[in-house]
């Protein structure tokens, strides 16, 4: 869960003088605070960004939740030409720079005593600001859409990404409200809305999705922004209760959902072998059973994707490498992964909700939660020759978690590519039931955990029934 508080606002801003803002749930509470300034040292001008959030879950003490970005933009050519992020708690400290070498991006991310770097091409019309200087030029009641690519550190990727007006306007005449969606090619990762000043293009207000709550940034002075502040359970609040108790033998069959969307922002979310998915005007209906989804017939160019090391599934670390080795003489890539799963499961005992960790560090750490399982087992897949992808979504309890039971909330599992389909293997909650409600696909970077809660949050229930067999 810790991931999802490494989202902050996602707008590099600069201003002249300290802006400060307060972090608030939707309900009021008020959980940390966050401030921005810049100044001009070095024929650098170096925007500061820090923000501080107060965590506490149930099995454990509070926790001061700190992000800290530094960009540095050439005065004399107008470019970004480093980053600096370090984030973390109280036994959990991660940093991630970018630096420009030419046409490249060299990306740094170390967490405890890992280091991991990639090196990748960096076309000239990539946002490295996420894009904040280009909202500030466009004109958009002129350009409704602006569509541009992105540098993803985090993911170590260039991304895709639009913003445009959002259909319900803040009332206020002197803001425009924009809801930004990100994308891995055509699959949706992300949705936020935020508010901009229209004269200036200054960042006024940020929103930050969870299932049950909605997190704002709002700007204010020093003293409000630091006094006052309390924690809160980012557990329990990525809950949402489900509007029928669900029993067995529907989980072990068919059930159909019928959603509407939050706020009139609309999208599609992806289809597996388990999953399917119609878009019927403002609505959208899953059917979500063993077998209700469709083969999907992949190349071996397109099945590649799945099958090479990427930055959080390092399929290639000599460990995995090993444990993977184990099943080399399985014909069956379902056997295979019955069999991996099995080791994944022996080696992460330990529950940890704080923090999002690669598979090699999960390996290494032998502790984690849903995340780091499902990462895991992805890599061991892939090292064993198995395409596989990280699913996010939402998934059904009804006994307690938490303190709250009957209710849907955030989850990320594995998914494989066996004759044709793509099917779960989630060991973190011993298989799939038709509770797994699938918002996104991707490589297990921390936007898989925030896809979770930012496109579940913006479902509106509208009806869920059981389908009896013919």
């Amino acid at each position: 869960m810790g991931a999802l508080l490494a989202v902050g606002p996602a707008l590099s801003v600069s201003a002249s003088d300290k802006v400060w803002s307060k972090i608030v749930t939707d309900d009021g509470r008020h959980i940390g605070y966050t401030s921005r300034a810049s100044q001009t040292k070095d024929g650098y001008k170096i925007s500061h960004n820090y923000s501080q959030m107060k965590i506490r879950e149930k099995e454990s003490k509070t926790r001061v939740y700190v992000n800290e970005t530094r960009y540095f933009k050439n005065v004399e050519t107008g470019q970004i030409d480093r980053i600096e992020r370090k984030g973390g708690y109280s036994g959990y400290k991660s940093t991630l720079d970018f630096q420009r070498d030419g046409d490249f991006a060299v990306i740094i991310r170390k967490t405890g005593k890992r280091t991991v770097q990639k090196r990748i091409p960096l076309p000239s019309d990539v946002a490295i600001d996420n894009g904040a200087s280009l909202i500030k030029a466009q004109d958009f009641s002129a350009q409704p859409i602006l569509k541009f690519n992105n540098l993803n550190l985090s993911a170590m990727t260039i991304e895709q990404v639009t913003i445009e007006p959002a259909p319900k306007q803040n009332p206020a005449p002197h803001v425009l409200s924009l809801v930004r969606k990100t994308y891995n090619g055509n699959q949706l990762l992300t949705v936020n809305q935020f508010d901009i000043d229209k004269t200036t293009g200054e960042m006024l207000t940020y929103e930050m999705d969870l299932l049950n709550r909605k997190i704002l940034y709002l700007q204010t002075d020093e003293k409000s922004a630091k006094s006052g502040t309390k924690s809160f359970s980012v557990i329990r609040s990525s809950m949402i209760p489900s509007p029928h108790k669900i029993l067995k033998p529907a989980l072990e069959g068919n059930i159909r959902y019928r959603f509407s969307f939050a706020d009139d922002v609309t999208f599609d979310l992806p289809e597996s072998g388990e999953q399917k998915v119609v878009r019927a005007g403002n609505y959208i209906v899953l059917d979500i059973c063993a077998t209700c989804g469709n083969a999907e017939a992949l190349s071996n160019a397109e099945l590649e994707e799945w099958t090479q090391p990427a930055p959080w599934l390092e399929s290639d670390d000599p460990a995995i490498m090993r444990l993977a080795a184990k099943v080399r003489d399985v014909d069956s890539h379902h056997e295979k992964m019955v069999q991996l799963g099995r080791f994944a499961r022996n080696r992460i005992r330990d529950a940890d909700f704080m923090g999002h960790y690669s598979a090699s560090e999960a390996l290494k750490r032998r502790k984690g939660d849903c995340g780091e399982d499902a990462l895991l087992l992805a890599a061991l897949g892939r090292a064993a020759g198995v395409p596989t992808r990280v699913a996010a979504g939402m998934v059904y309890s009804r006994a307690e978690y938490h303190g709250a039971s009957n209710v849907f909330l955030p989850h990320i599992w594995t998914q494989a590519y066996i004759d044709g389909r793509w099917v779960t293997y989630d060991i973190s909650l011993g298989g799939f039931d038709a509770s797994h409600i699938l918002t996104s696909v991707g490589h297990g970077d921390p936007r898989s955990i925030s896809s979770s809660t930012q496109l579940g949050k913006r479902l509106k229930w509208e009806d869920m029934v059981s389908i009896k067999p013919k």
